[in-house]
């Protein structure tokens, strides 16, 4: 163990020093402290501004650099960012159709991109793969509905709030509209319910008291599931996931690699302007760049310059 030693008369002597330069510093007039006190007024004033219109307009947050940005995860961090949406063609690796948006959130984009991306190429079907982070229902149900056949992986389920069995756990009977649980009970049909708007059946468990596998099941008296009006339609897709695992590994290189020549090869690892429109901007000049780069790689340059002329 080390000690410090410390001269007690030092010590005090810088003290004394401090106390003489604070008495023969200047003390601010009266003028200068209404101005301080005028300006912290100001601010809080400014603040107290912000709030009310977070609160008026259901926000969670301002940014006073850029009203439109939000805060997202970027490279394991949290920062100010837009999210932008991309469509890209399979076949020719082109940029299809873009959107910059404030959402953090992929979820509410899957049916407006992929209807936009229908739309622009002028087909009666279309196939559309998207990450996990896309994975919501009515959106999902929505786009299927616009005769798009969707491959999105379901998002691993997760176990109750106190560590029981997950939904994905309980096999669906579609012939007796029944679940059948880890413990080969039966989960039958006792009610319609919602849940954030959308319908919902309610199952039950009618051999939960008696069942061996009880505690890992539920901590209640009976274990419950819920079942969406058109889960049918998830169960499909998951499906279709399952037997075409290739397409999710197309999904990987054929978003992917836009964003990495962008950011690489172009140096646009970040925006430039600041504002939802002026970033829409910014980043329909970036595509087109790619887009060119692209069309001069696979048809060169007099191809290019023949296909438009």
């Amino acid at each position: 163990m080390r000690f410090c030693s410390l001269n007690i008369d030092d010590y005090l002597g810088d003290l004394d020093e401090n106390d003489k330069q604070e008495a023969t510093s200047p003390r601010p007039t009266a003028k200068e402290l209404k101005e301080k006190i005028d300006a912290l007024k100001t601010r809080k004033g400014n603040y107290e501004g912000l709030l009310k219109e977070m609160e008026d307009e259901d926000k969670s947050e301002i940014s006073l650099t850029d009203p439109d940005c939000r805060s997202m995860m970027n490279n394991q961090r949290v920062e100010p960012c837009y999210n932008i949406q991309t469509t890209v063609d399979s076949k020719h690796k082109l940029i299809l159709d873009f959107e910059a948006t404030n959402e953090a959130a992929d979820q509410h984009q899957l049916s407006k991109m992929a209807t936009r991306a229908k739309e622009i190429l002028g087909a009666d079907q279309l196939e559309v793969t998207a990450d996990k982070g896309y994975y919501g229902a009515e959106e999902i149900k929505t786009t299927i509905d616009a005769e798009i056949t969707l491959f999105i992986p379901k998002p691993q389920a997760k176990g109750t709030k106190d560590g029981c069995f997950p939904k994905d756990k309980f096999i669906y009977d579609k012939n007796n509209d029944v679940y059948i649980c880890p413990a080969k009970c039966e989960l039958v049909f006792i009610k319609n319910t919602k849940d954030r708007g959308k319908k919902m059946r309610l199952y039950q468990g009618n051999s939960c008291l008696s069942c061996t596998l009880k505690e890992k099941c539920t901590k209640a008296l009976r274990r419950t599931a819920t079942r969406w009006e058109h889960e049918e339609v998830l169960e499909i897709m998951q499906e279709r996931v399952l037997s075409n695992q290739d397409e999710l590994r197309v999904r990987q290189w054929l978003s992917e690699h836009p964003f990495g020549t962008l950011k690489r090869g172009f140096d646009q690892g970040f925006m430039l302007l600041r504002g939802l429109k002026k970033v829409n901007t910014e980043a329909s000049l970036s595509f087109l760049a790619y887009n060119i780069k692209r069309a001069v790689n696979i048809v060169g340059i007099k191809g290019l310059i023949a296909a438009v002329t």
